[in-house]
């Protein structure tokens, strides 16, 4: 049935759309959260932030033997449709057994421009229609993607348009097209992610939940999760960032 109410326990799962520059730690704070798979673009190199951890990943564009190559959208698409269908006929239990409790489709950036240099062909300016395609695609990309019983979590590069005269007018996620306001819109989380010192000259992560400088980011869980900054902890230190949303968003853990 489609009624519902706003009393009802709250959900148990995060979307979670998480940006910044490169190093920024949004592989690494992605892999934090339960038993990830990651869909990973061509020519990414999130997988040196991953090795070691017994992390599954898909490559995508990766050529196979005897098999023809398909576009990067139907590709993606696919094996979208293949998790849904093994949720939708055997269930939430056995689908984070075969497939993990999060799905992490890393560093859109890359993969959008790969799909529209595939759309746009030998042209010299990407047409109307192609825009439009991309557009389908990132729509049927996220609603697959959020009939999936698990974390979702999305990341890209970051992006800063200036005037001459030095002033923003825009700064967010760095997504081709229509996709970089509403795929970030349509989460209940935006983190934008940055690089800080540590201490002894150490390295470590922040994620933000609130406008830092130009870059917007938010939540929508209330008074449960009011803005904040999260230190991307070890987990025995310092909490994982999962560890502090799923506690301020009343998962249980």
């Amino acid at each position: 049935m489609g009624w519902h109410n706003t009393n009802e326990a709250s959900p148990v799962h995060l979307r979670l759309f998480l940006y910044g520059p490169a190093r920024s730690g949004k592989t690494t704070a992605a892999a934090t959260f339960p038993v990830p798979l990651f869909f990973l673009p061509p020519n990414e190199d999130s997988i040196e932030s991953l090795r070691g951890r017994g992390i599954r990943y898909y490559q995508l564009g990766e050529a196979q033997p005897g098999v023809k190559p398909v576009p990067l959208r139907d590709e993606l698409e696919s094996q979208i449709e293949i998790l849904g269908a093994f949720a939708m006929k055997h269930g939430p239990q056995a689908f984070w057994q075969q497939y993990g409790r999060t799905i992490v489709v890393d560093q859109l950036t890359l993969y959008s421009d790969a799909v529209m240099a595939e759309l746009q062909g030998d042209r010299e300016k990407a047409t109307d229609g192609n825009w439009g395609q991309l557009r389908t695609h990132f729509i049927r990309l996220r609603d697959g993607l959020w009939r999936l019983p698990a974390h979702i979590i999305l990341t890209s590069g970051d992006e800063v348009k200036l005037t001459r005269e030095g002033v923003v007018t825009r700064a967010g996620p760095k997504l081709q097209g229509d996709a970089r306001d509403f795929l970030p819109g349509s989460t209940n989380l935006l983190g934008y992610m940055e690089q800080v010192g540590g201490p002894n000259g150490s390295t470590s992560f922040m994620c933000h939940f609130k406008k830092h400088g130009p870059f917007p980011a938010g939540a929508r869980f209330g008074a449960r999760m009011p803005p904040m900054s999260m230190a991307c902890g070890d987990g025995v230190v310092t909490p994982t960032l999962y560890q502090q949303l799923a506690h301020a968003a009343g998962i249980p853990q």
